[in-house]
């Protein structure tokens, strides 16, 4: 089989198999606290209002402009979508971060492995239920594309991939409080990209 249809392949049921697991929640309506933050989301006038979301810009800019406008499927669906892109994004850091270790086969094998694991696990699946979390999975995207981009730039010594490193972690920082976490990560990842040389 050649290498992009397996790649697609395996893609194609990766996002099949957390689809089917998380269809449940995804069927599921608003909830509790979901349903005044609707509202509010309703009833600002403007699509940047920081209280949606705990003082967050880009958050709150999110929330209002999908959970305030459109059906709870809707908002759902692009919670999935922040999962599925943390999820593959977390596969490539822990391909990058093997890498130098086990070879080219051995760290694709580990990084679907982990995007797997992370995205069918239920803690995963409790912050695609709830609205509020979105926000973590926004910043837990960005901050992994940050950590994929930062060792794609140390190991390929490629300085565009360094700015887009940036411009994810200025993201992630808008998104959630967990962006604070992000230097402690990067640091952890040199520390290992050095250990390797």
């Amino acid at each position: 089989m050649p290498q992009t249809s397996r790649r697609i392949l395996i893609g194609a049921l990766f996002v099949l198999l957390v689809g089917g697991a998380a269809l449940p929640l995804l069927q599921a309506g608003l909830h509790g606290a979901e349903v005044g933050l609707v509202e509010r989301a309703r009833a600002s006038r403007s699509l940047i209002d920081p209280a949606l979301a705990g003082g967050h810009l880009l958050a709150s800019l999110d929330l209002a402009a999908t959970a305030g406008r459109a059906p709870a499927i809707v908002a759902r669906l692009e919670s999935f979508a922040w999962l599925l892109g943390a999820a593959l994004a977390l596969g490539r850091c822990a391909r990058r971060l093997l890498l130098p270790w086990s070879g080219g086969e051995l760290a694709r094998a580990a990084g679907w492995a982990s995007s797997l694991v992370f995205a069918l696990h239920p803690i995963a699946f409790a912050a695609v239920a709830s609205l509020t979390a979105r926000a973590d999975l926004m910043a837990l995207c960005f901050a992994a594309l940050c950590l994929w981009s930062y060792l794609h730039a140390r190991q390929e010594r490629a300085s565009l991939a360094l700015g887009i490193a940036a411009l994810c972690a200025v993201l992630a920082g808008l998104s959630s409080d967990l962006a604070l976490s992000l230097p402690a990560w990067l640091a952890a990842a040199e520390f290992l990209s050095l250990q390797a040389a």
